[in-house]
């Protein structure tokens, strides 16, 4: 088994290219997933936030229909 010295420079090329391809593709894992996660987190609040509308548009609706009968 040869030592690291002894390799031909062509060996450490082929692991240093190999390296930075596997580097590549896991950073743009992490930056489709990154990306995911803002849109799913955007789609998720805004999906409370009308939640929340719908409930408190029926809190006054029934406040304003209960007002009537004091009148």
């Amino acid at each position: 088994m040869r030592s690291l010295q002894q390799r031909p420079p062509a060996d450490f090329n082929i692991i240093l290219h190999r390296s930075q391809v596997l580097n590549h593709v896991v950073l743009a894992e992490i930056n489709f997933f990154q990306k995911e996660k803002v849109k799913d987190l955007n789609l998720y609040m805004q999906t409370l936030m009308n939640e929340q509308i719908q409930f408190y548009e029926k809190i006054t609706s029934e406040l304003k229909d209960a007002a009537v009968t004091f009148h």
